[in-house]
């Protein structure tokens, strides 16, 4: 019996110990940040004839920054437009970001159903 007492005595001592010795490598560590990369504004200039175009004389041109696009958005119109025909356009752009942008490709989008000429732009 005492030995079954000492056997069980130990038994307890050694959970112990495996238990203390398990919590003591047990250990964590927590890191928190925040990272602010920035923002991003570039917006096309609304002041007046800060946008203009340049038709020829047998078509028509127009281009504007349309309301409620918050100034990202510039219309450009072309009326009668036909083959070897050119167009200007000026315009501004500023850019409000907290860092340097550059302009790297322009969308275009054909108004369907009205004659856009779309052929002469894709090849």
């Amino acid at each position: 019996m005492k030995k079954t007492k000492m056997l069980a005595i130990v038994l307890a001592v050694a959970v112990m110990l495996l238990g203390a010795g398990y919590a003591w490598w047990q250990d964590a560590i927590n890191i928190s940040g925040t990272v602010d990369t920035g923002k991003v504004d570039v917006q096309f200039i609304n002041r007046k004839n800060a946008v203009k175009a340049y038709p020829d004389p047998y078509m028509s041109a127009q281009a504007s920054i349309p309301s409620g696009s918050n100034n990202k958005t510039l219309r450009i119109t072309i009326d009668n437009l036909y083959p070897g025909a050119k167009a200007g356009f000026d315009f501004g752009i500023v850019n409000n970001s907290t860092m340097k942008v550059k302009l790297k490709d322009v969308e275009v989008k054909f108004v369907e159903g009205q004659n856009s000429n779309r052929d002469l732009f894709e090849k």
